[in-house]
Parts: structure tokens; C-alpha cells; sequence
């Protein structure tokens, strides 16, 4: 039973930790405003009723298409299914410049994409190395940046950014007004749809071709011993 416990309690600390954020950041935002919809109290009510009640499929379309903006601060985040399924309905993000959210931001060299060979050589783009990026979105760029890892994942970098930061960057989008959001939103829709090649058929066909290659040219990893010290 103890053990279950700390389990609980491990849980209740971080929705704790993310709630306490996402608070500060309703805040920060609603504090640009005396608007009754920008209301802190309004803020954080649908993002509580979005935490806590699950949806199906056209309950969540239904939600994407009624949000001015999507908002993913995850620090580690591997590919960013949420801020994908806003963007392909035409729903402008926030994101933090971490792991996959990064192929969400349509970042530029030379005015060109980058594409997954620039990011073999680059590895991140969380240090702001390139700046500019789509009209669908404000990258919200880490202010922390450390690395962690384990025998079996090499290394991982953690990237944490300021609430200040997200919060003005969702103000950014408030201030543009709804026919602006409309419009990057759109821009959005057709890098998912067409460049960004993000849709579940590019996807696959990505899958297929990466495992092919990995067949081709694997090369089994040196093995080590780990020995206590």
C-alpha cells in the first residue's frame, strides 16, 4: 500500500507542478487585458475541464476547431501529436523549440526548411540557432536546456522554458485578432498538408523508407559492461 501511495502522491505532484504553471501563464495573459474572456478564472476552468475529461474523436475536432490557439510546453516532447492535430485542422501554436515540437515550427536556412538531414548535423534547434520560421506559430525557445539519458537512450535533452515567455507569446497571437490567427492558421494547415509532409500517409511512407534504410545499413553497437563503483 505504501508503495502505491508515493506512487499517487509522485502523480499529484507533478499535475500540481503543471497546473501551477499553466496558472501563472492564464495570469500573465490575463493580465494584458480586462476582457471577461481573458479572464485568469476563465482560463484555467477550460484548461482543468481539458486535463481532466476525456473525449472522443469528434468531441475532440469539435474542440480544436474552437480554440484561437494551441499551446504545447512540453520538455522533452518526442513528436507533439496535440499542437500536429491543431495545426491540421487550422489552429495557430505555441510551442516550446524541443525535440519533434521543433518540426512543427517550419524553422529556415537560407530560406528553405530544414529537413531531416540539416538536423542530423544540427541535432537541436532549441539554442535559437535559426530563427525564422512559419507565420502558424510563436516558438517559445528554452531558457534551460540540460542532458540526461540512460544506457538504453543515449541521451535525451531536457528543455525548459520561462511561463513569461509562453505567456507573451500567447499574447502576441491575442493581439493579432481572429482573422490574422485565421489566416496563419490556414498557412499551417498546408505545411502539415503538403512541405512539412506530417499527414498519417507521408508518415507512413517515412516509417517504411527509415526502416528499409536501418536494414540496409545497420551496424550493431559496440557493447559495454557496467560495473558498479
Amino acid at each position: 500500500m505504501e508503495g502505491k501511495n508515493d506512487l499517487l502522491n509522485s502523480v499529484m505532484i507533478a499535475f500540481i507542478a503543471q497546473m501551477d504553471a499553466a496558472m501563472e501563464i492564464a495570469k500573465l495573459v490575463s493580465e494584458h487585458g480586462g476582457e471577461e474572456e481573458l479572464s485568469a478564472d476563465s482560463l484555467i476552468a477550460g484548461l482543468v475541464y481539458r486535463l481532466m475529461i476525456p473525449m472522443n474523436d469528434e468531441e475532440m475536432n469539435f474542440l480544436y476547431n474552437s480554440c484561437d490557439v494551441y499551446i504545447n510546453l512540453a520538455s522533452n516532447e518526442g513528436f507533439g501529436l496535440g499542437s500536429l492535430e491543431a495545426l491540421t485542422v487550422g489552429t495557430p501554436i505555441v510551442v516550446n523549440v524541443t525535440g519533434g515540437l521543433q518540426d512543427q515550427c517550419g524553422f529556415k536556412k537560407d530560406g528553405k526548411y530544414l529537413t531531416a538531414e540539416d538536423y542530423v548535423e544540427l541535432k537541436s534547434n532549441h539554442r535559437g540557432e535559426y530563427k525564422e520560421h512559419g507565420e502558424w506559430v510563436k516558438p517559445v525557445f528554452p531558457s534551460n536546456i540540460s542532458l540526461c539519458g540512460s544506457p538504453k537512450t543515449p541521451y535525451i535533452f531536457d528543455d525548459r522554458c520561462q511561463y513569461e515567455d509562453a505567456g507573451e507569446a500567447l499574447y502576441e497571437w491575442y493581439k493579432v485578432g481572429p482573422e490574422e490567427r485565421e489566416r496563419c492558421g490556414e498557412v499551417g494547415r498546408q505545411f502539415v498538408l503538403d512541405d512539412g509532409r506530417m499527414t498519417g500517409k507521408h508518415m507512413s511512407e517515412s516509417f517504411i523508407e527509415n526502416i528499409e534504410t536501418t536494414f540496409k545499413k545497420w551496424k550493431p553497437r559496440e557493447k559495454y559492461t557496467l560495473e558498479v563503483v
